[in-house]
């Protein structure tokens, strides 16, 4: 559990203290289940019928959409939250391009949080939060997602601003130091920033 609460803080910068509550899905009880992401959206186009992506943001894609989510009806969640990797290359203590995207990189791994406390989640007026109390103790509680639509089988998510103002702090600060060796992120924010997530029911 700490691993989780503690890579929310770099990324959003904010922890408070969990609570139980009565009712996990609030109004969304259809949310319980398993979910995968299948696709994104910006600009009202799927990322999925966009000509000529880049080899990063195909790469991106696929990590993304290796993410499953497990809603459980008592409040667990469960499930890994992919996202692409980068490194850049060095030689002679100079940085000069990017390594290949070889692997997809676990951000948030709630059934590996599982076991060192538990992990629950709670929908409060269309926002997913996640909370809960590691073993040693300690606890906390972080806005991810906000519901934009829940229709049938097809789940539609935007990130919370607290990610977004996060992941927007860590993106400006690779961005600084890459900007220092003369290189460039290989990788679009948009999506994260303006777009939506697509999940379906599995």
């Amino acid at each position: 559990m700490r691993k989780i609460l503690v890579m929310a803080a770099l990324i959003i910068g904010v922890i408070g203290c969990g609570k139980d509550e009565n009712s996990a899905t609030g109004d969304y009880p259809e949310i319980v289940g398993t979910w995968r992401i299948v696709d994104s959206e910006v600009g009202g186009k799927r990322t999925s019928q966009i000509p000529n992506l880049t080899e990063a943001d195909r790469q991106a894609n696929h990590c993304i959409n290796s993410s499953v989510f497990k809603f459980l009806a008592n409040g667990d969640i469960r499930g890994v939250y992919y996202v692409s990797s980068v490194d850049p290359k060095k030689n002679n203590e100079k940085y000069y391009g990017f390594s290949s995207y070889a692997e997809c990189y676990p951000l948030f791994d709630f059934d590996e949080a599982a076991t060192e406390g538990s992990v629950k989640y709670k929908i409060r007026e269309k926002k997913i939060i996640i909370y809960g109390k590691s073993n040693d103790g300690s606890s906390g509680e972080v806005e991810f997602f906000n519901i934009e639509s829940l229709s049938g089988r097809t789940l539609k998510l935007s990130y919370s601003e607290e990610m977004k103002r996060g992941t927007r702090s860590t993106y400006e600060r690779g961005k600084q130091f890459l900007q220092q060796h003369n290189l460039e992120l290989p990788v679009d924010m948009n999506v994260f920033m303006n777009g939506f997530i697509i999940m379906e029911k599995q």
